[in-house]
């Protein structure tokens, strides 16, 4: 199912650019083109490997078990790629876009056309860099941004690509201590393995900086459902 961002749930996005700015017609034709967007986006790391690696985790045979929708942050809620435990953590600025390249991607969003063909990979592949770039106070050299809490876990270059990785890693699925164990930490040699394959591969193949985050409930803002049970008092609980 193809979800498209709310202005409420971008709100939960960490970005500098405040959507406040806009009028409420350009608002909505933000999030619109930002769905867009960051789907394709999503999509062209998949085609290089990132889908590999994601299908390497699943059929592994360790247990790795997907976060609930209900639970997800915005980044990966919105990934809109079927991907299960990888997704980009970026922030997208499409101000940058050039009107040529803003009229590409509303023609794509006017016709909803989402499929990747050589032109739409080459559209992604001479864009993103300067989508994904982190900008503060006009500093010119690169730097180290936060991508989360405030952890040197959560930090990566501000020009980087940036890959969040979750899972649910302690749903035990029925397993009794001893079993859940031993497997919890044959997961974690595997996938924090993986995930240094999956930066050193993009990272050849992007010549960029590439970093893998990984995730929990405590280094996410979920994402605001509105299917959820909402109070007596009319607030969402």
């Amino acid at each position: 199912m193809y979800k498209n961002i709310t202005k409420d749930n971008f709100k939960t996005s960490i970005t500098t650019f405040n959507i406040e700015t806009l009028s409420d017609i350009e608002i909505q034709e933000y999030l619109n083109l930002s769905t867009l967007y960051r789907k394709l986006l999503n999509e062209y790391i998949k085609l290089l490997g990132l889908q590999k690696y994601d299908d390497l985790l699943e059929n592994s045979n360790l247990n790795f078990i997907k976060i609930d929708e209900s639970e997800q942050d915005f980044y990966q809620y919105y990934n809109n790629s079927n991907l299960t435990y990888y997704y980009i953590r970026n922030n997208i600025y499409l101000n940058r876009l050039t009107l040529e390249e803003k009229n590409f991607l509303k023609n794509k969003l006017n016709n909803q056309d989402y499929t990747m063909d050589n032109e739409t990979i080459t559209f992604i592949n001479n864009t993103f860099k300067k989508i994904i770039k982190e900008i503060h106070n006009n500093v010119n050299e690169p730097f180290d941004t936060n991508f989360g809490p405030t952890s040197s876990s959560f930090f990566a270059r501000n020009d980087a690509l940036v890959i969040g990785f979750r899972y649910d890693e302690f749903n035990d699925e029925g397993m009794d201590d001893e079993t859940f164990d031993i497997n919890y930490e044959n997961q974690q040699k595997y996938y924090k393995s993986l995930n240094k394959q999956l930066e050193n591969e993009l990272k050849n193949k992007l010549q960029i900086p590439v970093t893998v985050i990984e995730y929990d409930e405590n280094s996410i803002k979920k994402n605001i459902n509105y299917d959820q049970i909402v109070s007596e008092k009319g607030k969402i609980r």
